[in-house]
């Protein structure tokens, strides 16, 4: 986890429980192996994001809130004459977000966006990634590598089911989803609550 390891969630009692006791069963083994869903890079994001950034953003906005003005605010304004001659071929957006990831990787984040898209006042664009962009990724370590699996509750699905550590796997056999039990003996799903910390 790339965050604060001390990130709490919330019940509905206003109790706080740490991240890593409600999603990692208090391992910190299983909580390096996972990326928050603010941290995931932009290169990353799923086709169906991209695509809804796009339709968001690449038609002219009357205050000027489009493509045009994201790429001021990703410091890529040398692009823009290059992008704009792709016409309509392409989407102007996903071509700033792919170069933004391969000019400033380590700023190129989910979490990097939602703040810039907040500042354009865009606020269906963060939204958008909000709801599409997993909550936190677990990457299980094998021997062939590390291979990325969505956690969250975005729909989508992978080939390469997840590797959870033997505690975590009898904690998940024991329930089906995810609730958090609260000090008062109330259960709720755990849901998106770490977004509020962007």
């Amino acid at each position: 986890m790339q965050q604060q390891e001390s990130l709490t969630v919330k019940g509905t009692h206003d109790e706080e429980e740490l991240f890593t006791d409600v999603v990692c069963f208090g391992s910190r083994e299983v909580a390096r192996l996972l990326t928050l869903g603010i941290d995931v890079g932009v290169a990353d994001l799923s086709i169906t994001t991209r695509c809804e950034l796009a339709a968001l953003l690449d038609p002219p906005d009357a205050m000027g809130r489009d493509w045009s003005i994201l790429a001021v605010k990703l410091h890529l304004t040398d692009q823009v004459p290059e992008v704009d001659s792709t016409g309509q071929s392409l989407s102007r957006t996903d071509q700033l977000l792919a170069e933004w990831a391969i000019q400033q990787p380590e700023h190129a984040t989910v979490g990097r966006l939602c703040e810039i898209l907040a500042e354009l006042g865009r606020s269906d664009a963060r939204d958008t990634l909000y709801r599409t962009v997993p909550l936190y990724l677990f990457a299980p370590l094998d021997d062939t590598g590390v291979h990325p699996t969505d956690c969250g509750d975005s729909g989508e699905h992978h080939k390469n089911p997840p590797s959870f550590p033997p505690e975590a796997m009898m904690a998940m056999q024991q329930q089906e989803s995810l609730t958090v039990k609260g000090t008062h003996d109330e259960e709720e799903l755990f849901t998106g609550t770490l977004w509020e910390n962007t």
